[in-house]
């Protein structure tokens, strides 16, 4: 049997459509919770009745076949445009899934008025190439926001699906017969209809793929994140911040703070306004690292300058595509902070400026306010190396200073903290 034989793959197309929407709707009936299964499912059973009645041309009425057929297949491309919304939460309004089929409708209903019916098929495939078109503009605009590559994988092949639509125009421009199904073989045809198969495959498992991985990053997402703080949890924050000082081998420093008798205010006003003390000093953090963002960045690129004034660019171990700060809640009501390219001097100031912001907060609770002070630790990979470990006992050791000296203080690393860090970590 010719591979390439139109008949043949044209019954491939058919079987291989129609069984995978029956999977994906069995799928989705046995889990209601994965909705990109029935959106799948509908759009393959929806292509493959249309694929169908297009290879039934000899034995059925032209409205069964031709329109019907056609009808259906532009709503399988609307069914798999509204999936991708659907899937990234974004409005998918059934006009527009059904758009495709009501202007094929149109253009079916004034044939006389148009008159070839290459030129009728044409805009059919004009409309499944803009809804494939869509969805893979629709899949990378949020790529920023998830940086998947079985996103960009999706979208590359609903990109190829919607070019093939566009080149399917050629085919009104060589020799072939309004009954091509039966013709035999066509190179042209043939290849086309090779390539829709390989679609219906492969865009289907893409995005199932894709579901996947967003889900393996939600669960990822999750286990890194504080649930009342909604900064990084302890998890997270060490395993990023590994990450940039010791296989990264950024310079930076690093933050420690603990709110002062903390413990006075959950018994004073409760466990509830704890909570509330915990968020607010959180958001007081996070606004003041606005300013050190800007700090870093500036650094950042005096390094990289100073580097190429020497003839080079910076070594690789020093480069890392991190661009933000780590802020996370260690447990309790410890938190940490790593600041990539600030100086320990630079540091200080910085946690300076939120001590000085949290003494002077106004946190409320139940219409009264909560007193609360912050004492800080701070040292840097010029002191204490690259490895996190080493500056977390020497940032504790530095926490622990201020503490002892009356809290409501910033203190940095000292040669004898440093000495006693090595030592814990040796």
């Amino acid at each position: 049997m010719n591979l390439l034989n139109i008949q043949s793959l044209a019954a491939t197309l058919v079987v291989v459509l129609l069984a995978s929407g029956v999977f994906f709707t069995g799928s989705w009936l046995a889990r209601r919770d994965r909705r990109l299964y029935v959106w799948i499912g509908m759009a393959s059973l929806a292509a493959g009745l249309g694929c169908l009645l297009l290879t039934m041309r000899t034995t059925t009425p032209e409205i069964v076949n031709v329109w019907l057929g056609q009808s259906l297949i532009l709503v399988s491309n609307g069914l798999v445009w509204g999936a991708v919304r659907a899937f990234d939460g974004k409005t998918h309004p059934a006009r527009m899934i059904f758009a495709g089929s009501f202007v094929w409708t149109a253009v079916y209903l004034v044939r006389p008025l148009v008159g070839q019916f290459d030129l009728r098929l044409a805009v059919v495939h004009i409309m499944a190439s803009a809804y494939f078109a869509a969805a893979a503009y629709s899949l990378l605009e949020r790529y920023r926001q998830e940086r998947l590559t079985s996103r960009v994988i999706a979208a590359s092949l609903a990109g190829i699906h919607a070019l093939a639509g566009l080149l399917r125009l050629g085919i009104y421009f060589v020799p072939h017969t309004d009954d091509w199904i039966h013709s035999g073989h066509s190179p042209w045809i043939a290849g086309f209809l090779l390539e829709t198969l390989l679609g219906g495959i492969l865009l289907p498992l893409a995005l199932t793929i894709l579901e996947r991985d967003r889900a393996e990053l939600y669960q990822m997402t999750a286990a890194s994140t504080d649930v009342l703080t909604g900064t990084l949890s302890r998890r997270g924050f060490i395993d990023q911040a590994a990450a940039w000082v010791e296989t990264a081998g950024g310079d930076g420093a690093l933050m420690l703070f603990d709110l002062d008798h903390f413990k006075r205010i959950n018994d004073s006003f409760g466990h509830a306004a704890g909570d509330t003390a915990l968020v607010a000093f959180a958001r007081i953090v996070e606004r003041r690292l606005e300013t050190a963002t800007q700090i870093a960045a500036f650094n950042r690129e005096l390094v990289e300058r100073r580097a190429v004034a020497r003839g080079g660019e910076p070594p690789a171990r020093r480069r890392s595509t991190m661009q933000s700060i780590l802020f996370g809640r260690l447990g309790g009501e410890e938190f940490a902070c790593l600041l990539p390219y600030v100086s320990e001097k630079q540091a200080v100031l910085i946690a300076d400026d939120i001590r000085r912001a949290v003494g002077s907060g106004n946190i409320r609770y139940n219409g009264e306010r909560i007193a609360m002070t912050v004492s800080a630790g701070v040292v840097s990979t010029s002191e204490t190396g690259h490895w996190l470990h080493t500056m977390m006992v020497a940032a504790d050791f530095a926490l622990y200073r201020a503490k002892h000296n009356g809290r409501d203080r910033v203190e940095s690393s000292t040669e004898d903290g440093l000495a006693r860090a090595r030592r814990v970590v040796a």
